[in-house]
Formats: structure tokens, sequence, C-alpha cells
């Protein structure tokens, strides 16, 4: 488990509340990787834009806060692996043509996923070590053909990534890569936070520049892979100090992470020194969580191949064969089976029993969840027709000013707090109601403008057409016998029952005040007419796209 989503600590305390003690919570000893590479990843955007890189041309297309490197890796992982964009089949192999050993396409330039822990780290430095030969084979073998093709080409020529591609491939080198070999040794939980701690100790008492030239211990201790890729990032350039500026600052980086993630584990953690219960209790715990995402995996798998089973029938089929039951019975004498199947039949029907009872309160959950979001969304409704209703009235009440000099006219008699209360109604009737957009897109704080600013900004909005979609809205303000003729549908409660009724609007009966014209109204069922404000039929106007309120025909 990592720290990077609230979802991990809450299954903690739901695990807890299920067991009814404490529970001790690791963190995945694999899954810093992945938050490494992001963190790295916003450090190396960060240093990109003081790199004044002059954008001729294509360039790769960068996802929502990505780095033009990681940009760049993903285009090339199109470049040689795409069969429509790319050139899987001429690219490998003039690479091999070239010296570079690979078996296929993704040993020789691993498939670009995203949560694959290391792929970013091991394609920056297998690009540094292609990029000469990219270049050679894009000018003399094959010219670019597409954007894809452009897009590498132009941002490569540049020059201006190859530190950086040479640093995260540095980064590999020394430690995500002995990082990920270490996932195999099968060490405890416990035992990780010595290496953790020894690990830091390294990156924080070494010097960046010590590692640009090569290194002859990795930061867990053994001895760096020297293949054609580690002579490539450790042969030495003109750039090797702009490298190791880099390269420092992307360590800097993983020591963040890692405290932050692997605190407990660390020097004053509560993993860090175990007493003999909690070494006793964790033996069993491995130090990361592969083998649970392998379980889940397998889940899904039978999830998907029978759709219509129940899903605690595809769990039990899972944990039949990661626990390898069946050989586990293959070991056992006849009678020995039988016992075993005879005392699990008898389990299955307390099984079903608890299962049954889950799903009704997985139900029970679900629908209190379902109650309250709707109560929240019927909350906040009302509480937008409440805000758009006081915008209508205070229209209604000083009047709609169409024109600049409406503006002055109706600002004139008023006082200053009265005047400025009376000037955001308009601004907001026209923005909010009326959907009108300021001709230059600009907004207005109203807690920080003066009376002139507001003036000035409502002068400018009265002369915006007012949307089509809200001409009507426009038309009962100015005219309240506009809304005569319509039909409508209206939520009435009685007696705690909510029920919608259908009407039509007779006629206009009090025309002397716009605030308080009232009209005749006739309900389907309802034997007599009833009357009702002008404001109400303004709502129903407002909201007529709210069916839960009311729909006009």
């Amino acid at each position: 488990m990592t720290d990077r989503v609230v979802t991990n600590s809450a299954v903690d305390r739901s695990l807890e509340n299920i067991k009814g003690g404490k529970l001790n919570s690791f963190r995945c000893a694999m899954h810093p990787l992945d938050s490494i590479h992001k963190q790295c990843d916003k450090f190396v955007k960060a240093h990109e834009h003081t790199l004044g890189i002059e954008r001729k041309g294509q360039f790769p297309y960068q996802k929502g806060g990505e780095s033009l490197a990681q940009a760049t890796l993903r285009s090339v992982d199109k470049l040689m692996h795409d069969s429509g964009s790319g050139l899987p089949q001429d690219l490998p192999a003039y690479l091999k043509l070239n010296g570079m050993k690979g078996t296929s396409n993704s040993s020789l330039y691993p498939r670009w996923v995203g949560n694959r822990f290391n792929v970013y780290f091991v394609n920056a430095g297998l690009l540094y070590m292609y990029d000469s030969l990219i270049n050679e084979f894009q000018t003399k073998v094959i010219k670019p053909r597409n954007n894809l093709h452009h897009a590498i080409f132009n941002v490569m020529s540049t020059g201006k990534l190859q530190p950086v591609l040479r640093a995260l491939g540095l980064v590999n080198k020394f430690l995500t890569g002995p990082w990920m070999d270490w996932q195999g040794t099968r060490q405890g939980i416990l035992e990780t936070s010595k290496v953790f701690t020894s690990v830091l100790d390294t990156i924080d008492g070494l010097s960046a520049s010590d590692l640009v030239l090569g290194f002859d211990e990795t930061a867990f201790g053994k001895t760096p892979k020297k293949d054609a890729k580690y002579e490539a990032l450790t042969t030495s350039t003109p750039q090797d100090g702009e490298t190791a500026a880099v390269l420092s600052g992307l360590l800097a980086e993983v020591s963040v992470v890692m405290r932050r993630q692997l605190e407990d584990h660390l020097p004053g953690g509560k993993y860090h020194t175990p007493d003999d219960d909690l070494q006793r209790v964790a033996k069993s715990c491995t130090m990361n969580n592969i083998s649970g995402e392998r379980v889940f995996a397998k889940v899904d798998s039978r999830i998907n191949k029978a759709r219509s089973a129940s899903l605690q029938k595809c769990i039990h089929k899972a944990q039949f064969s990661v626990n390898r039951v069946a050989e586990y019975l293959d070991g056992k004498s006849k009678d020995e089976r039988a016992d075993i199947m005879r005392k699990a039949t008898a389990q299955a029907k307390t099984n079903r029993q608890h299962e049954k009872e889950w799903k009704e309160d997985l139900h029970k959950a679900l629908k209190k969840r379902l109650d309250e979001s709707r109560q929240e969304l019927e909350r906040k409704e009302e509480n937008n027709r409440n805000a758009k209703e006081k915008i209508i009235m205070s229209v209604l009440k000083h009047g709609l000013w169409e024109t600049e000099v409406d503006i002055d006219n109706g600002v004139k008699p008023l006082k200053k707090t009265p005047a400025v209360a009376a000037l955001k109604e308009q601004i907001r009737f026209r923005t909010v109601i009326l959907g009108s957009k300021h001709p230059e897109s600009r907004s207005i704080a109203f807690s920080k403008s003066k009376q002139e600013e507001l003036e000035k900004y409502l002068k400018e909005l009265v002369h915006v057409p007012t949307p089509d979609d809200k001409s009507e809205i426009l038309d009962i303000v100015k005219d309240p016998s506009a809304i005569v003729g319509y039909d409508f549908n209206q939520k009435w409660s009685s007696d705690g029952v909510d029920r919608m009724c259908r009407g039509s609007i007779l006629s206009l009966v009090n025309q002397a005040d716009k605030q308080e014209a009232e009209y005749k109204c006739n309900f389907d069922d309802e034997e007599t007419s009833i009357f009702q404000t002008n404001h109400k039929q303004l709502q129903l106007v407002t909201y007529f796209e709210m069916t839960y309120f009311c729909t006009l025909n």
C-alpha cells in the first residue's frame, strides 16, 4: 500500500472495525517507485522551463501535467511498437544492425505503460543511448513521414533533452533498476527497514557528479550491470555538468518521497526496530503486495469469463487455485479427502447465509447513500432556486435596466449601499439568469469592486444580446402578461406526500405591481382556479430545465 490515496487508510479502519482490534498496516516496498516516477517527472517539467527550448514545428503531445521528456518517451514507444503511425519493423531492425541487442521490440524498448514502476527511467536511458542512431535513421534511411515522426525528430534535434534523459537513465542504473531486482529476494516486510535506511543514507551522502562518469556500487550495495547502456550513460560529454545538476535534483526528489512514504521503516518509525511480538506477527508478511494483486487479477479474470456468476463464486474459485487446494487434497488419503469434503459441504450452508446477509447489508448501505445523495441534491437545487428567486425579485423591485441611461436613472436616487446591491443583482440577473457573457469574457469580483466599476461593467454587459433560449425570461420581466397561455407542471406537497400537478396560466389578474402581479391558474385535478404571484411564475420559466420542480411545454 502507498500513501497516495485516502482509500488505503479507510480500508485499514474498516478492517479494524470488522476484526475489533488494531491492525499493522505496512507500505508496499515497490509502490514508492510509482510515486518516485511522478515526483521526478514534476521536477523534470519544472527544469524544462529553464532550458529555453525553441519549438520549431510539431512537438510530442503533452498530456496534462507531464513533462516534454515523458511525452517524448511515449512518442518513441509508438514509433517502436505502433504499426499504424510508427515503424515497428524498420527502426528495430536498424538498431539491431548497429549493434543494439534485443530479441524483440519490447526488449529493445519496453512498451510504455504509465503504471509500470520503472519504465520511465529504463526508457529514458535507452532513448539517450539510441539518440544518434534514431537521428541517423530519420535523416539517411526513412525520413519523417507523419506528425509522430516529425515530433520526435524536432524535439530530439534541439539537443536540450539529452542531459535530462541521461540523468533519468542513471537513476535507473543506480537506484530504480536495483530496487526492482531487490523485489525478487523475498525478504520479509520488517527486513526492509535496514535496506531503506541504508539506501537513504547512500543517496544523502553522495554527490551526483560522482555518478555521472560511473560508479562501482548501486544504492543497494550491488555491482551495477555494466552493459552498453551503462557505458553510454557514463561516457563523458560536454553536458556532464548539466547532467549532474539534473541528477542531483532527481535524487533530492527521491529522498523526499522515500522519507514520506517509508516513514514507519526509517529511524524513529514504529517498524524500524520491531519487538519480538511484532516480528512474530509479521513473519509471513512479504515486502510487497504483488501476491495480493495477483489474486485480484485472478478474481477479475474469473468475473470476465463468467459474467452471470456471483462475486463470491468467482472469489472461491480463485482461492481454490491460489491456495492449491487440488494439490493439497491429492496429498491426503481417500478417507481424509472424504472427511474434508464433508466438512466443506456443511460449511457451505453457513457461507451462503453469510453471503445473503452481506448482500442485504450492502443493499441497505447503497440505498442509504443514494437517499443521502438525493437529499443533498434537492437541498442544493432548493438553495439554487432561492438564490435565483432573490435575483429576480430584486430586478422586479428596481425594474430591469436595459440601457446605460436606465442604469444612470436607476442608481441616481439610491444611496451608496443600496446602489451597489442593486448593481450586483442586475449583473447577476444578466449573467446567472440570462446567461449573458461579457464582451471581453471578463469577470468581476463583487467583493473588491467599487460602485463605479460595477456601473461600468453593467453598461458593457447590457449591450450583449440575450441568448435565444433565455429570451422568454426577459420578455416576462418586461411584460408580465407574456406568460399567459403557458402550461406547466408544478410540485405540490400535502400531508408529507409530494405530487406533480399540470396547470395552465389563464389570465393576468393584476398588473399594477410587477413584483406582486397575480395570475389566474387552473390545474387539471382542481375544480377551482387559484392565484399565484408573478415571481412564482418566473420561477417556473427560470427553472423549466429542472423536471424535479416543474417543466414548461
